[in-house]
């Protein structure tokens, strides 16, 4: 989706385009209209120098002088023509100035009928052409006579073709500088929305607690319930965790007082043994349900968590337990891959995933991360697959689904609640991702996590 900024620069070119675009027609029609104006009220003018030069003798006869005022009508090509027709169509006189040239000039015209238009003469030259209807009354007789004058379209073209030029030059010019304009103008007036991202992006990043800068009036309500969205969001989340620390100290203590109590009262074997297992199972109950609320899920506003960095403390601490066993552990990881979560959330996941692996393995464990790919094998942004390998028995297939359940081992000989991968999988379900449990390359399990 376009930017608010590509959308409003987009939809202010379309309307600028558009009215400078109608501006020019407009301008271009006006000046066209004018200009051929003008060339009608000159053609009139030469016109009324042609009939003034005439004369008409008594016997019907016309005379017209040698040389006009007008030097262009004796100028053969100059572009200005000239011819008066009787009312039987015979040309009267010509211009010299079209001798070899002939114009379908309009004849008969009615006495005091003008007529304006454009023509082509018989070589195909454009031209303007202006005619005048006539009678003269010789002895109570009635002589009438077409007059026309005609001008080649070459100077008006080549004006209007200057204009045109001038106009659009001008215009473009406008419409670039009003577009430089207006991309400032919104770019001056998107700044604060920009430093509102910004903002937001440092506290991803950890960067910032809350949005701490001066902003607009429009915005100030935003920016204030996103701050107190913020700061609503981490106290709730440390709450409910310090209330469920003090709910863990407060069931274990009776838990351990009534394990102690059992090993000192006078009790027969069996029902020892009842009390006992129920109480251990109390206790995994409160591990599962304690463990499993802590999980913050996916939170907005966070700063992405390095999974190589916890990857790695994870497996430094795990090796001190079994350093009689000589664990060598092989970590796959890039420094960039990120976990877009809460770090608690990403400890419970691997700690509980790359300890099953250390509990299992012969010796040999391999853990990887990347980021995830889809079935056309393009990156998922924000997605991560993470994979922890060993060459332990590994986990059979009618069991994988039983060991993601509360409570349930593979082995009931190995230390352990039973919780860890149920924990994984809540915690997994929290990011809308996926796990499964298949065979390792070495032999023994594989956890495949896609969150």
């Amino acid at each position: 989706m376009l930017s608010l900024s590509t959308r409003l620069l987009l939809s202010a070119s379309l309307v600028l385009s558009g009215f400078l675009g109608l501006t020019g027609w407009v301008l271009d029609n006006a000046f066209r209209d004018s200009a051929e104006a003008a060339v009608m009220e000159r053609l009139q003018g030469q016109l009324y120098t042609v009939i003034s030069g005439s004369n008409l003798k008594r016997d019907g006869t016309m005379v017209f002088p040698d040389n006009l005022p007008e030097a262009r009508f004796s100028t053969p090509g100059s572009g200005l023509y000239a011819q008066i027709v009787s009312a039987d169509h015979k040309q009267t006189w010509r211009s010299k100035s079209a001798v070899g040239l002939d114009i379908p000039y309009p004849i008969g015209l009615p006495r005091g009928s003008k007529q304006f238009e454009h023509l082509l003469t018989s070589v195909g030259t454009p031209v303007f052409a202006y005619t005048f209807g006539i009678s003269w009354d010789v002895k109570g007789k009635e002589q009438a006579f077409t007059f026309s004058v005609a001008e080649s379209r070459e100077s008006y073209d080549n004006q209007i073709n200057s204009f045109r030029k001038s106009l659009w030059s001008w215009l473009v010019g406008a419409a670039v500088l009003l577009l430089a304009m207006q991309a400032t103008i919104l770019r001056l007036s998107l700044a604060p929305l920009r430093r509102v991202a910004d903002d937001l992006r440092a506290i991803e990043q950890g960067k910032a607690t809350h949005l701490e800068r001066r902003y607009p009036k429009e915005l100030r309500g935003l920016t204030g319930n996103l701050n107190a969205l913020i700061r609503s969001e981490r106290e709730h989340l440390n709450r409910y965790r310090n209330t469920l620390g003090d709910l863990a100290h407060s069931l274990k203590t009776p838990l351990a007082v009534v394990q102690g109590e059992l090993t000192n009262t006078d009790l027969n074997e069996p029902l020892r043994g009842v009390l006992s297992e129920q109480v251990d199972r109390m206790r995994q109950l409160v591990d599962y349900q304690l463990q499993k609320a802590a999980t913050s899920g996916r939170t907005t506003l966070v700063a992405p968590v390095p999974v190589r960095e916890i990857a790695d403390k994870l497996v430094v601490s795990l090796q001190k337990v079994h350093v009689d066993r000589r664990i060598h552990c092989q970590v796959n990881i890039e420094p960039e891959v990120m976990f877009a979560g809460d770090k608690g959330d990403l400890l419970e996941l691997l700690g509980n995933v790359i300890e099953n692996a250390f509990k299992w393995c012969n010796g040999r464990i391999q853990i990887s991360a990347e980021s995830a790919v889809d079935r056309e094998g393009n990156k998922r942004p924000g997605s991560i697959a993470i994979t922890v390998e060993d060459n332990g028995p590994g986990i059979p297939e009618d069991q994988a689904r039983a060991v993601l359940q509360r409570g349930v081992r593979a082995d009931e000989q190995v230390a352990g609640h039973g919780i860890g991968l149920a924990i994984v999988k809540s915690i997994i379900e929290l990011y809308e991702g996926k796990l499964t449990i298949g065979r390792s390359r070495m032999g023994g399990a594989k956890i495949s996590i896609v969150i």
